[in-house]
């Protein structure tokens, strides 16, 4: 959205261990909003919390804080990818992540609201399981325990994606076919909406990748 070049301060990278837990604090937003709303009794607008900070304010505090240029070697990602720190963030996010599902639907459920707030509200939550389930899905399912392509499994399965665990892993790293029958990645100058209706098309495509790879496993 924002594009700057600049690199990012030092003094801020030195952070960046600590900064990957921020992600937590993120699904405190539809809670900070829903008990503004309830219990201070403020504009439905504050529902919007969510996207506005992941929209507005993350993009504009994006283009301040400049651009990491600095990517870790190989040997240093192995190196990283097996602290038990950097391997429970993303596994944490899978009880967490549900845990705010629950709470959320039982807010939905019981709250006497407006057709705007319930928008607002499931815009909010929806956004978050795009960020947090999906993201951190994807990196969970190319790990190698069984724990952690669980936990990414069961992110996808929370945001109506499980089909992602197969189409990505069996037909994006192994066969490797984008044709314009199977859309599997978006090309450059291809809409989001256009590209989500072609993947909604092709939800099949899972469950086909997953029956030929258990006959031939």
């Amino acid at each position: 959205m924002f594009s700057n070049h600049y690199p990012t301060p030092g003094w801020l990278r030195s952070l960046k261990p600590f900064l990957y837990c921020s992600i937590f604090l993120l699904m405190l937003l539809p809670i900070i909003s829903w008990q503004w709303f309830e219990g201070h009794k403020m504009n439905v607008y504050v529902l919007f919390l969510t996207p506005a900070f992941l929209f507005i304010l993350t993009p504009m505090m994006d283009f301040l804080l400049g651009r990491d240029q600095i990517n870790p070697t190989d040997y240093e990602s192995r190196t990283l990818s097996m602290m038990p720190y950097y391997r429970l963030l993303p596994i944490l996010c899978a009880p967490t992540y549900a845990a705010l599902l629950c709470w959320s639907t039982y807010i939905f459920t019981t709250m006497d609201w407006g057709f705007l707030a319930q928008i607002a509200w499931l815009f909010s939550i929806g956004t978050l399981g795009g960020m947090v389930a999906i993201n951190v899905a994807h990196e969970l399912i190319h790990k190698n325990s069984n724990l952690e392509r669980f936990c990414g499994g069961f992110l996808l399965s929370m945001v109506c994606y499980p089909g992602f665990k197969i189409e990505h892993i069996r037909h994006h790293h192994v066969i490797r076919i984008n044709t314009e029958l199977i859309k599997i990645s978006r090309d450059f100058d291809v809409g989001i909406f256009v590209f989500f209706m072609s993947m909604t098309l092709n939800k099949p495509l899972a469950f086909f990748l997953g029956k030929i790879h258990r006959k031939f496993a």
